[in-house]
């Protein structure tokens, strides 16, 4: 998806139409998009690592609104969107429902991620000599 996606779907989780874009000074959404893009970053390379994928090194930067940030299309479709949604609100001085979009934004970030499973070393074991 790309960032304006992102918005288009936000829009959508608020009631408004695509053609509200105008609403809203793209700079400032695209702006928003890279705040979520950075608290979103660890717990998509979480989910990477636990399908086995490589984790992304940097956190991708939008710098236009026709870019994509590369990331899981899970967080790029069903977490992202709230989170600008609720920046979105709070912006309108709209605070009951930029809490509500939050809430949704922090739950989907956290069940997406995925746990990376590994062994546990014992390091309360007694010495081996």
């Amino acid at each position: 998806m790309t960032g304006s996606d992102i918005y288009n779907a936000a829009l959508a989780l608020t009631g408004e139409p695509p053609t509200s874009q105008g609403d809203y000074d793209n700079a400032v959404v695209l702006g928003l998009l890279n705040i979520i893009i950075c608290e979103v970053f660890p717990y998509n390379n979480i989910r990477r690592e636990a399908a086995g994928m490589k984790p992304l090194d940097t956190i991708p930067t939008l710098v236009a609104m026709d870019d994509s940030p590369g990331y899981e299309t899970v967080f790029e479709r069903e977490c992202m969107p709230y989170g600008l949604a609720a920046h979105l609100m709070l912006s309108d001085d709209e605070t009951g429902k930029a809490q509500f979009f939050n809430q949704k934004y922090e739950y989907s970030r956290e069940t997406l991620a995925s746990a990376v499973l590994g062994e546990v070393k014992d390091v309360y074991g007694e010495d081996e000599e």
